[in-house]
């Protein structure tokens, strides 16, 4: 589709580095995708005033859906030592941190680092990261090989659109009968 081509490509270009900015900066962004996306698919914006379901109806990721996608690849690369050495020790596990047994240490977990001092320290990669990667589950962390994990992550997120592109169906089969 031309909207992967010419914007998707675009959006997801270092997201990593700026996905967690402010929401008065992403907003604008997320304004420009949603017109190219009408545009490209013709719809009246008055059908459609949640541009949500044009998403959901197409099966293409939000902008948030499209960092925390990132995000994910980038754990993935981290937890199978993919990623170049300068981030080696970036993340520690919750073993390295706890000498006592926890929930966490079973499943795998990295520890949260300490508290940060500010909002934009708090929205750094280091701690957005492992919130991340804590609520994927542990079957699709544990998946050999990187194109098999980014391929149940876009089901995975297309799995949690498909209730409400079921009613966008129901809405626009209406509007045509009448």
């Amino acid at each position: 589709m031309l909207y992967h081509s010419l914007i998707n490509s675009r959006a997801q270009y270092e997201i990593i580095a700026w996905g967690r900015v402010a929401s008065c900066h992403l907003h604008p962004i997320a304004v420009v995708l949603n017109r190219a996306m009408r545009c490209l698919l013709n719809t009246d914006k008055l059908l459609t005033n949640k541009v949500t379901a044009i998403y959901k109806m197409q099966k293409i990721p939000q902008l948030k859906d499209i960092y925390n996608h990132e995000v994910s690849k980038f754990m993935y690369k981290y937890t199978t030592s993919e990623l170049p050495a300068t981030f080696n020790n970036y993340f520690k596990l919750v073993t390295d941190v706890h000498s006592y047994s926890t929930r966490q240490i079973k499943t795998r977990q990295f520890a949260f680092p300490r508290k940060a001092r500010s909002n934009s320290g708090a929205k750094m990669i280091k701690y957005s990261a492992i919130g991340i990667w804590s609520k994927i589950p542990p079957e699709m962390k544990n998946k050999t090989c990187l194109a098999i994990f980014l391929a149940e992550c876009k089901k995975h997120v297309l799995l949690s659109y498909y209730n409400h592109t079921l009613c966008f169906y129901l809405l626009l089969y209406i509007n045509q009968v009448d």
